[in-house]
């Protein structure tokens, strides 16, 4: 439109981030040490529920534990595949992440057939015995086959379009009817490349938006890496621009590298500041903050939400792009009418979901955090297995109206 504008705010100049502390680096290996021992104990689990279940001996259950063996490895070398030739990377990443969910799915179910067989026999007043009938062989089956298949559709598919409404106090008459459309947690790499962007893009220019807010985890690997993948990013179209606010993938693979890219492609980064868009006689703030934990990466880079909105025009309605919801704890009192977030990706699938909740306040869905309102969106991609159950990839229509 003739009379839209977007005016820089008076922000201090993009900081830049240096090497990853020491801190963060022991934090990280504590987390890696206690995770490694939580998933070798769930192989040894399975494994050996497997083999007693099936009632494998001799070479069988030998063949058993070495297979087990194995896709534990595979799990590691899904993330060191970084450093290697892109078609050896790619076979990696999709054999270990397809092996991630397939052993959640399988940890789930086993777990779940061996509590129904120890209930049962309890009943009864019989012993629990170690192998499986043919009814409990086929309900493992029938809990992570079906899963796995319908779970990859799922993800590899087209994100569902979530159309919401956001009644505002006092918004201004020709802010009625903006509308902003959210993508979040993309993860374009080895696993999704640049059909699967293009498609995303072609999605988001259907709706004709007025803005587009990115909240952060763009892509896994480094810019230099994963630029082919993500180029279609640079034809989304909205009237006022694409804003974004970074991500802790950012984080991992070069932020420096990352935001270069995202200005390359014609986006808004907003670092601790905001933008203020003109329609009409009215006025909007579109603010980001920083990751949550990007001050463990750089000082620098910590959240500031109240950065973030310094020198905003009194009066005019305030959106915050935040790519984690606990970010809001630091936002109320600032006016914020409605915090954009991700991360969560909705749990992405079962079981993980309540693992999610151990971290973030919310899943998925609108929720008041804080005194804030905040919007966390499902993810439009997905990280690690393709695989979405119970949270489908979403890219989200909000609407602005007045309350």
């Amino acid at each position: 439109m003739e009379d839209t504008e977007v005016i820089e705010s008076q922000s201090a100049a993009t900081p830049e981030v240096g090497r990853v502390p020491l801190a963060t680096l022991l934090r990280f290996a504590a987390f890696a040490a206690v995770a490694l021992g939580i998933l070798g104990g769930a192989h040894v689990y399975i494994a050996s529920r497997l083999i007693a279940g099936l009632g494998l001996t001799g070479v069988a259950a030998l063949a058993g534990w070495v297979a087990t063996g194995a896709l534990f490895l595979s799990l590691f070398l899904a993330f060191a595949a970084r450093r290697l030739p892109r078609g050896l990377a790619r076979a990696l990443h999709f054999f270990g992440y397809t092996w991630m969910g397939l052993f959640a799915l399988l940890l789930f179910s086993v777990g779940a057939v061996d509590l129904l067989s120890a209930l049962e026999a309890l009943v009864r007043g019989s012993a629990l015995s170690a192998r499986w009938s043919p009814v409990e062989v086929a309900a493992v089956g029938v809990l992570v086959v079906p899963s796995a298949v319908w779970g990859a559709i799922r993800a590899l598919g087209r994100a569902k379009i979530e159309k919401i409404d956001v009644p505002i106090a006092n918004l201004p008459a020709d802010l009625e009817g903006y509308r902003i459309v959210q993508i979040s947690d993309l993860h374009i790499g080895d696993t999704m490349g640049r059909e699967w962007t293009q498609r995303l893009v072609e999605q988001v220019n259907a709706l004709s938006p007025d803005a587009v807010a990115i909240t952060g985890d763009v892509a896994d690997g480094s810019a230099a890496k994963v630029r082919n993948d993500i180029e279609p990013l640079g034809g989304l179209k909205a009237t006022d621009g694409v804003f974004f606010c970074t991500g802790n993938h950012e984080y991992f693979n070069g932020l420096g590298g990352w935001l270069g890219e995202m200005r390359r492609l014609g986006f808004q980064v907003l670092l601790n500041e905001h933008r203020v868009v003109h329609r009409g006689q009215a006025r909007l703030v579109i603010a980001g903050a920083t990751d949550y934990d990007g001050g463990g990466f750089a000082p620098e880079h910590a959240s500031r939400p109240d950065l973030a909105v310094e020198g905003a025009p009194p009066g005019a309605p305030r959106i915050l792009l935040a790519h984690q919801p606990r970010t809001a704890y630091q936002a109320g009192g600032l006016g914020i009418d409605l915090q954009l977030s991700g991360h969560t990706h909705g749990g992405q699938f079962f079981p993980w979901k309540y693992f999610v909740r151990l971290q973030q306040p919310v899943l998925a869905g609108m929720a008041d955090i804080g005194g804030v309102r905040v919007y966390t969106h499902r993810g439009t991609g997905f990280w690690g297995p393709p695989l979405r159950l119970m949270a489908p990839p979403e890219i989200a229509e909000l609407r602005l109206v007045r309350a």
